[in-house]
């Protein structure tokens, strides 16, 4: 309720002034975006047609462009409040022609200020930095796809609220290995309905004050190069739920330092190391989901300050170097214990179960322990449905 409240009314009041056109043949008040950008006030709505938009300024001074200057496609006031809308993202496209390494170009860059900068409908491709950098007070996108940019949108910590839904992030280019497709710092965030696919990382929330976090219905697909799936850091929480992970190679759903999380009704699979990676988190309650085929389903490098973790599914990849979970080799801390109780874990034989926990029941050098009967003896009655059914419920088309 908080979370909705405090959307709509940042939302409010967005659009409502003139509307301006940017059309490349002619018709419209304008050829170039920057242009009616520059003729627009607070409130205006600028709609773009179709076409590929490769015109920029070439204004800011990182000097790490091939050119040697930094190139802003579209440039921001973040004073006013502007909304922007392409007419599909197959027809309207920003950014260059082909991708050149380098780290100077930006699609939407928006300056500090009060205002909110909505982005609607259109494809942002080929940027050797970021997709959309925005500074102002709140962003909003919605049916946008950001194509082989190396960073998608990166909220910097003067933005208070963004909004992401219905949007794609796609195949970024793999220069740097640090590629990350949304990379907030707002204390208020919603990202919905969007999916994720080749980014090294998908969503990485990373600042104290981001509390108020929403992350629903997403689908996070590593094809091949992905690490991470959604991460908090820094006092960072809020929910994930209903969500699809799977071909991530690293932590999966990563908790480093982070605040209070909420976990729950998400499908992880086919994990290339940890489905959750517990790094610290102050309370985490995770319930009805399902782990499966990941190296470790958890991995603890440090224990939960306090934790609720019930009714979920984890089934172990069938190898030697496979656990349920996990800890580190050394933490001369605690002792600590784990509460891994009432989950249903493939088998109701507690020795199968206990062979494949690493904790410090089988290293002295570690105070961590896991508790995990009595476990659930079949899949969680308030689920009735099987493994697959379970997966199919949470996953999207790709």
């Amino acid at each position: 309720m908080a979370l909705a409240l405090a959307l709509a009314a940042a939302g409010a009041g967005v659009a409502g002034g003139r509307t301006w056109t940017v059309a490349q043949d002619g018709s419209g008040d304008f050829t170039v975006i920057q242009d009616a950008v520059d003729a627009a006030a607070d409130g205006d709505v600028i709609e773009i047609g179709p076409g590929h938009y490769t015109e920029f300024q070439s204004e800011w001074g990182w000097g790490q462009d091939p050119d040697g200057i930094g190139k802003l496609y579209v440039r921001v006031d973040g004073a006013k409040s502007l909304t922007f809308i392409g007419a599909g993202a197959e027809a309207t496209v920003i950014g260059p022609l082909e991708y050149v390494w380098g780290r100077g170009q930006i699609g939407f860059a928006c300056t500090a200020g009060s205002g909110t900068l909505r982005i609607e409908n259109l494809r942002l491709q080929n940027l050797n930095y970021k997709g959309v950098n925005a500074r102002n007070h709140r962003l909003e996108c919605d049916g946008v796809v950001v194509e082989y940019c190396s960073d998608g949108v990166q909220c910097r910590n003067t933005v208070q609220s963004m909004s992401i839904a219905n949007c794609t992030f796609l195949n970024a280019p793999q220069y740097t290995g640090t590629e990350t497709a949304v990379l907030c710092r707002a204390p208020v965030a919603e990202v919905r309905d969007s999916r994720f696919i080749g980014y090294y990382t998908g969503i990485d929330m990373s600042r104290a004050g981001s509390t108020d976090v929403l992350i629903t219905g997403c689908m996070f697909d590593g094809a091949g190069v992905g690490i991470a799936g959604v991460q908090f850091s820094f006092s960072a929480g809020g929910v994930v739920e209903y969500c699809h992970f799977v071909d991530l190679r690293n932590y999966v759903f990563y908790l480093g330092g982070a605040g209070v999380v909420t976990f729950r009704h998400n499908t992880i699979e086919r994990g290339g190391g940890a489905g959750i990676g517990f790094d610290g988190v102050q309370s985490l309650t995770m319930h009805d989901n399902t782990i499966a085929d990941c190296r470790w389903v958890g991995y603890i490098a440090a224990p939960p300050q306090a934790h609720s973790i019930h009714n979920n599914y984890f089934f172990r990849r069938q190898t030697n170097d496979s656990y349920y979970f996990k800890t580190s080799d050394w933490f001369p801390y605690g002792p600590y214990y784990v509460d891994l109780r009432n989950n249903y874990w493939g088998t109701t034989d507690p020795e199968e179960i206990s062979r494949w926990i690493y904790d410090g029941y089988d290293n002295p050098n570690v105070w961590i322990y896991v508790l995990f009967e009595p476990m659930a003896d079949s899949p969680v009655s308030t689920e009735a449905r099987s493994w697959s059914e379970v997966k199919e419920l949470f996953r999207q088309p790709r």
